[in-house]
């Protein structure tokens, strides 16, 4: 039995075009939070605490997660990343599709479903969230560790992409994603494997500064169209 590609997606700025921890707050319910935001991370710069924070401050002021998860529903896809989403349907018997993501996994969902692909995706690495007795959303960490590359404790995409690993058998891994959080599970790719940094975001640039040296192969990507040429290399 022929072994499946196995195809990885940051979330922010990858699949989606924006950072969804932060992109509902913009315009929510006539009201703009971003101001508050800025505040609480000046305060406190663990980015997941920050958001947490902001999630129950927006319960306190009778937000409601209805109208939270109407505006993650309104996030626009990247460029050509429908066309990417609708090759890897259509080629399910080929590859294994997969989210690593420092987001959570309700506003993942809603988007997921609200754009109809929640079916191409075989598994989600990222935190766990629900919607509380409280009516507010509450995160929690996909798990505490330490990383050698200063990954934050709560997600290290490495070790968790590892783990998966562990478990299944893949003929090669791609690897898509825009961020410096996408640069440690890239370190262990092998020769075979594929790194594909958004073109000019902070993973690419580390490459082309050489703070970031990986073994795999190389490709930046601009939109879906760059993606497709290389997924259309392991059909």
């Amino acid at each position: 039995m022929r072994l499946k590609t196995l195809v990885v997606f940051d979330f922010d700025a990858t699949v989606v075009e924006d950072n969804s921890d932060t992109y509902y707050l913009k315009d929510l319910n006539g009201s703009n939070y971003e101001q508050k935001f800025k505040t609480l991370f000046e305060e406190n710069t663990e980015w997941r605490q920050v958001v947490q924070q902001m999630l129950d401050y927006l319960s306190c002021n009778k937000v409601s997660s209805s109208s939270i998860k109407h505006k993650i529903e309104d996030m626009s896809l990247t460029a050509e990343m429908m066309s990417v989403m609708e090759y890897l349907r259509t080629n399910k018997d080929q590859f294994h599709v997969i989210i690593a993501s420092d987001a959570n996994s309700l506003f993942i969902k809603w988007v997921l479903e609200a754009k109809n692909i929640a079916d191409i995706f075989d598994f989600v690495i990222t935190n766990s969230a629900v919607v509380d007795e409280d009516d507010t959303i509450k995160v929690t960490p996909f798990h505490d560790v330490e990383c050698v590359n200063g990954c934050p404790r709560n997600l290290c995409k490495r070790i968790a992409l590892k783990e998966y690993l562990d478990k299944h058998r893949f003929n090669k891994v791609i690897y898509i994603g825009d961020g410096t959080n996408d640069i440690c599970p890239c370190l262990s790719l092998g020769l075979h494997d594929v790194a594909m940094p958004r073109l000019n975001f902070s993973f690419h640039k580390h490459i082309l500064n050489g703070k970031a040296k990986l073994n795999c192969q190389i490709y930046p990507w601009r939109s879906g169209k760059d993606i497709l040429p290389h997924l259309n290399s392991k059909v």
